[in-house]
Order: structure tokens, then C-alpha cells, then sequence
């Protein structure tokens, strides 16, 4: 199934095929298109592969001439025109690149040629009511709240009209269809008028999830439209490759000597016509986009280097690994069986960013303004109290209510799961939340939830709430201490320090930047704290263990809470992270 030539007509013949308008929407042509087009929950796992080889074919050659040469000509100007190449634009490349950034990289192109449609009544005056689907099926993919608010309002209208247009023996099935369409596209504009975009498309884009978005996608109300295919294990893979020949390398800028580097390690002539070392006169210079350069492997006449770069050990197994973070069974078969049910509602993106290690995908400082902090302060209802004042309420709490609390595997309750209620009561010390204290403490639990299990322990509780208690740091030595201290031997081996480095660098500005999100505002001025965070993924490798032999003073291979104790006051990142409760709330308790 190929598209005949590269006209608009062409196009819309072969995406729409014999359902070209309000006469033939009979149910079997509706789902017939949805198995094709791969809309509802019982088309996800269908796929038509002609029918997606056709849409490969043209994004090759758009690859190759640009997409500008490749709809060049006055016939794309017009209306069927700009409908066919907004539908190339915003469909072929979430088909051929699923899983990937690549898959929504023309969103921002679409974005402003649909506002143009909508602008100058062409989706009224010039489409019929299939086609209008079609550009309203584009404007609800950008991540921009006007053009969600816009996509409502035309998906309503879209709505009456179908139906009022319909035969009278199709008016049911088309009632049903716009129906369908306007709950997923409500759906769609609520998720981008909270979050400010979708959440599902986190782990893709290697953007950390925010508290909010978390429990979003664990609800069991999370829409079915929102469980897409999962991020490709091997545009991962070989950027994870490319990083780990250039650990400052920018994810959109890789350059020409690395990927020379690359191509040697896989043993591809980079003269060859399948090297993939071209892609440098396709962009005009010296680096290209990774994204750019995945296309560019993508290509029919590339697959010999891109498959050489999959066999090479360090490819295999760091596919072996982001499709351990991507599925609930490290053991299952690629791909997953179904994006729902054999993946977890929350990939864990830090997880991935970790083995990817991509420069560009490190977290840089944080800058958090004094109004944000007694913003936040005053709508959370915060009464800071001292860290030992926490730790005191907690252990009433153990006493008083032991039903809270499993009995972790040391047999300390410090480190048994903590409840929500459990979790809520610790909570009520800090807290009064206006009236509100059951939303702050499940906001601070999702918060604190670093690793999306819907778990936290109890001295991950504590030492995630000890950030609102400015005063003595020693309870957050210890705190800190203890939560890493995993096999409860008193000590901690270079493992642990790993693990506390990497949480303390990366989750644990994660954590306040997820804390902070709906407070921050770009007009603040005037005084603000400036948190220093991780930048590259390899330093906390690094830094875990120049931290153990300097904390070592026994040099036994492991740090004693004596050693910890002192080497902490030395490591700026640990420092920084056991006063931060005194950069951020001192000024708020007093």
C-alpha cells in the first residue's frame, strides 16, 4: 500500500481511503480506519504494515530534501494542500518514530499552521466533516494550553455537526464516534491545563516526573488513549553509547568526531554509502541534533550501520537495561505485550536519564525565590517546628499507633513502609493546611515518593519532612545515614554512598523542584537561594567514590556514621542538602 504520488488528493486517499466524507461514514469504514490509524484502546496493538511502510517511505524523503523541498510547489498552499501536509506532519512520524522525541517533533510546526486553518475558516469553509476530523485531531497534540482550549471548542462544534450532517442511517455510529473523540480530546486538554503538558510523554522526552503528574498516571482513571508506546530501548541505547565516548556531549549537538568514534568501535567503514557520518552535510556543520542523527539511522539505506551499532556488547547491553526501567518484568520478551499491563504506570525516568547519562539531561541549579518559599508556605499551611520536634511526634506516633506501621526487614520501624494515613498524622506536626491537610500530606507523599511505588519508609518520611525544619542538622545526618544504610550494618560501603550521591545530586533537587513547581514565578526579584545540583551523570560515579576514600579514614572499604559525620561538613553537595531546611524555611519560622 503506497501512496500514488506526492500530491494532497494522494494523500488524503490513502489516509482516509474509502471514507472520504459524510456519506460513506458507515461503522465498518469507522473501524476499519480506527484499526488502520491506530485511534481507540483496541487499536494500539494493531498495525497495518503496508500501510505504515508507506508513511516510512515519505519520511525518509522529508528527512533527506527538508520539508520545505519536499512540499514545495503551490499546490500545497491550498487548502487540501495545507490538510494533506498537516496530516503527513502530524500522523507519518508518530507512526514511524513511536517511542521516541522524534515522534512529536513537528508539533511545533503544525501548531501555528493549524491556528492559520482555524483563523481563516477554512476548517468550516473548505473541509467536509471527515476532514475537519483531521485537523482537529492535529490541534489537540501540542503541548500549549491555547491550543488545547482551542481544540475544545472546535471538537465541540465538530461534534453537532457530524451528527446533524449524518445520513439518517448513520447518525447512531457517528453519534457514538464524536462522543468518543470529545472525552479523549477533554481529556487531552485537562491533562495540558494542569501539568502544562502530557505526562505520559515524560519518560520519552527524559523529562523527571513532577509530584502532580505521578499521581495522575497511577489513577486508576487514567486515560486509555494515554498508555502509547513506551520509549525505544534502542534510541536510548546508542545515545547512552555516544555519551559514554563524550561525557560532556549535548543531546542536540553530536559531533562529527564522536559519532567517527562510534562507527569505528562498530567496525562500519565511515566512507561507506551506509555510514551514517553524511548526516554532517545534511545539517550543514560540524554537530547534529541526536534527533536529526536517529532519523538518519532510521533510513532503508542506513540499516547496515544501524544495525551494527545495535550488536556492539555496549549497545546489547544497555538496551538490556533501559528495557529493565521499561518494563514490570526485566524477564519479558521487546516489545512489551501491552503498553498497559506490561509496563509500569510510571517509568522511572531518573532510572533512565542514569543510563543514558546524557550531558543535557543532567539537572543544573536551582533557583528558588523567597516568595516562592512563603508562597508555598502560606498555601500548604506550614508551622516549621525543629527537626528533633518531628522526630519526637514520630516516635509518639509509633507508640500510639503500631497498626501504622509493617515491620521492615531489620526490624526497625524506622525503616518499615509508611502509610498515608501513617503518613498524613506525621504530617499534622508540620501542618495545617488550611483545612486542607489530607491534599498536602498526599502531595508531599507523592513528593517524597522518588522511585513512583507508592511506598515510602518511614525514615524516607522523615528525612523528606525534615526539609520544612530549619534549626540543628545533626537529626538530618542521621536521617540521611540511615536511609541509605541498607543492610542496617552501621556502615556504608561504597554502593550506598553511590546511592546517596545520586539521590542527594539529582532525585533530591528533583524533589524540591517538584515541590516548588506551582509556586515558581519568572517575575520574582529580589532574594533567592541558589541550589547546587549534579550536572553529569558520571561525576556521582566518580564522586561516590573519591567520597568513600577520602570518608575512609581506616581505610576498611567502608564509611562508619563517625566518618560520615565529619565528611559531610567537607562534601558541598551534602552540605548544601543537610542546611537547606535553613536556606529555604528559616526565614519563614522566624
Amino acid at each position: 500500500m503506497g501512496i500514488k504520488e506526492r500530491s494532497p488528493e494522494a494523500v488524503l486517499d490513502f489516509w482516509l481511503g474509502p471514507m472520504r466524507s459524510i456519506e460513506h461514514t458507515t461503522e465498518d469504514n469507522w473501524r476499519n480506519g480506527m484499526l488502520k490509524w491506530r485511534v481507540g484502546v483496541f487499536a494500539r496493538g494493531a498495525e497495518d504494515d503496508g500501510f505504515r511502510e508507506a508513511q516510512r517511505e515519505w519520511c525518509e524523503q522529508i528527512h533527506l530534501e527538508g520539508i520545505d523541498r519536499f512540499f514545495a510547489g503551490a499546490v500545497w498552499e491550498t487548502p487540501k494542500g495545507v490538510l494533506a501536509k498537516t496530516l503527513v506532519l502530524d500522523q507519518f512520524g508518530r507512526c514511524v518514530y513511536r517511542g521516541t522525541p522524534v515522534a512529536y517533533a513537528n508539533d511545533a510546526i503544525t501548531g501555528p499552521t493549524l491556528q492559520s486553518i482555524c483563523e481563516q475558516g477554512w476548517d468550516l469553509a473548505e473541509y467536509n466533516e471527515v476532514e475537519r476530523m483531521w485537523v482537529y485531531v492535529a490541534l489537540s497534540h501540542p503541548e500549549r494550553r491555547g491550543m488545547q482550549e482551542l481544540s475544545v471548542e472546535k471538537w465541540t462544534r465538530w461534534s453537532a455537526d457530524l451528527v446533524a450532517a449524518s445520513p439518517k442511517e448513520f447518525r447512531k455510529t457517528n453519534q457514538y464516534v464524536s462522543w468518543y473523540f470529545i472525552k479523549s480530546i477533554i481529556e487531552h486538554a485537562e491533562a495540558v491545563l494542569v501539568f502544562g503538558r502530557f505526562p505520559h510523554r515524560n519518560p520519552i522526552m527524559s523529562r523527571p516526573h513532577k509530584a502532580g503528574e505521578v499521581y495522575y498516571l497511577t489513577d486508576g482513571m487514567r486515560p486509555l488513549w494515554s498508555f502509547t508506546q513506551p520509549p525505544r530501548p534502542d534510541y536510548f541505547a546508542i545515545l547512552g553509547a555516544l555519551c559514554r565516548l563524550d561525557e560532556e556531549m549535548e543531546v542536540d549537538a553530536v559531533p562529527r568526531d564522536v559519532l567517527a568514534a562510534l562507527h569505528r568501535a562498530a567496525n562500519v567503514d565511515a566512507d561507506a554509502d551506509y555510514s551514517v557520518m553524511d548526516v554532517f552535510d545534511l545539517v550543514q556543520g560540524d554537530t547534529a541534533p541526536y534527533t536529526t542523527l536517529y532519523r538518519h539511522l532510521m533510513l532503508t539505506a542506513k540499516r547496515a550501520t544501524f544495525d551494527a551499532f545495535r550488536r556492539m556488547p555496549l549497545v546489547e547491553d544497555l538496551i538490556r537495561q533501559v528495557q529493565g526501567v521499561i518494563l514490570k518484568d526485566p524477564d519479558d520478551s521487546w516489545p512489551p505485550k501491552s503498553a498497559r499491563h506490561s509496563v509500569p504506570a510510571v517509568v522511572a525516568v531518573p532510572a533512565l536519564n542514569d543510563i543514558v547519562r546524557c550531558h543535557s539531561f543532567s539537572t543544573g541549579d536551582l533557583k528558588v525565590s523567597l516568595q516562592a518559599v512563603r508562597r508555598l508556605a502560606k498555601d500548604m499551611g506550614l508551622k516549621p517546628t525543629s527537626p528533633e520536634a518531628l522526630l519526637a511526634a514520630f516516635d509518639d506516633l509509633c507508640d500510639r499507633e503500631p497498626r501504622l506501621f509493617r515491620t521492615g526487614p531489620d526490624g526497625t520501624t524506622l525503616s518499615a513502609p509508611l502509610g498515608k494515613t501513617g503518613f498524613q498524622m506525621l504530617c499534622g506536626t508540620l501542618f495545617d493546611g488550611n483545612g486542607n491537610l489530607e491534599k498536602v500530606a498526599r502531595r508531599l507523599y507523592d513528593v517524597i515518593d522518588i522511585d513512583y511505588d507508592h511506598s515510602i519508609t518511614s525514615a524516607e518520611a522523615l528525612m523528606g519532612l525534615t526539609l520544612f525544619c530549619p534549626g540543628g542538622s545533626e537529626v538530618r545526618k542521621k536521617l540521611a545515614f540511615d536511609v541509605f544504610d541498607m543492610d542496617g550494618d552501621n556502615a556504608l560501603d561504597p554502593e550506598e554512598m553511590y546511592n546517596m550521591l545520586r539521590t542527594v545530586g539529582l532525585r533530591g533537587i528533583h524533589m524540591i523542584e517538584n515541590l516548588f513547581d506551582p509556586y515558581f514565578d519568572p517575575a520574582d526579584t529580589g532574594m533567592a537561594v541558589t541550589l547546587e545540583a549534579v550536572r553529569h551523570y558520571n561525576e556521582i560515579e566518580q564522586d561516590a567514590e573519591l567520597a568513600v576514600a577520602r570518608a575512609d579514614k581506616d581505610d576498611d572499604g567502608k564509611v562508619s556514621r563517625a566518618e560520615f559525620d565529619d565528611w559531610v561538613s567537607e562534601h558541598a553537595m551534602m552540605r548544601q542538602f543537610i542546611e537547606v531546611p535553613n536556606l529555604l524555611f528559616e526565614a519563614v519560622a522566624a
